[in-house]
């Protein structure tokens, strides 16, 4: 796995160790128990540069804040549904398995 960045623009500042730093990582490959995967997580912190031929007018800022804000309040209204309906389904499951279980039983009475 592998970030590519180009370096007019940003500058890396931090980033997670790689394989290589863990001795028993590279001495028993991947995966293992300190990895479970065959892919390690990755991530960097970036430096954002600024350029005089990018920088946003305020109006271009307001408007990429407005959007911004109409996506945050999109998605949290996706999360609440999904987690409406898994309610939703999560409750007709347990309803299914009592219903299943009283069934059971009652059979089992029925053969005794």
């Amino acid at each position: 796995d592998h970030l590519l960045y180009t370096t007019d623009r940003i500058q890396p500042i931090a980033h997670w160790c790689t394989l290589e730093d863990d001795p028993e990582s590279c001495a028993s490959g991947l995966p293992n128990h300190r990895f479970p995967s065959d892919h390690i997580p990755i991530a960097a912190v970036f430096r954002i540069q600024p350029s005089s031929l990018t920088l946003l007018s305020e109006e271009a800022k307001e408007v990429l804040v407005n959007r911004m804000k109409l996506l945050v309040h999109t998605q949290k209204q996706a999360l609440d549904d999904l987690t409406r309906r898994m309610d939703t389904e999560l409750a007709t499951l347990k309803d299914n398995l009592l219903k299943a279980a009283v069934a059971a039983a009652a059979m089992s009475t029925k053969t005794n």
